[in-house]
């Protein structure tokens, strides 16, 4: 199965931003982040559409803290996001919000009787 890329995709524009976060005690940390919520917005022309979705870190596949851990006093938004963007399926999202965008604006259809 291919993806059809939507007539709207090429003059779309998205956003990003971080709604909340959900931390656990793990590995020695008090706050260890196992969850993003996000907010993403596309607008293509004149029409936006938002989701709030999360991004998961299940905090058992991690089983020693890597050398570039930030602790949680220490991320800054731009990490956040970063995480949002490497493991998120935005570019899917991107696409099912652009179709939306086209369904909601479509020519209202109109049931119409048979001829014969």
């Amino acid at each position: 199965m291919s993806i059809v890329i939507p007539s709207n995709f090429e003059n779309s524009t998205v956003e990003l931003d971080i709604v909340s976060m959900k931390a656990v005690p793990h590995l020695g940390q008090e706050k260890f982040v196992h969850r993003v919520d996000y907010k993403i917005t596309t607008t293509a022309g004149e029409h936006s559409i938002s989701d709030v979705l999360q991004v998961f870190f299940p905090p058992e596949t991690t089983t020693e803290l890597s050398d570039n851990f930030t602790n949680y006093e220490n991320l800054n938004k731009n990490q956040v996001l970063d995480w949002v963007r490497e493991y998120a399926p935005l570019l899917e999202i991107r696409y099912s919000q652009c179709n939306r965008i086209l369904e909601a604006t479509a020519p209202l259809e109109e049931e119409i009787a048979l001829p014969w």
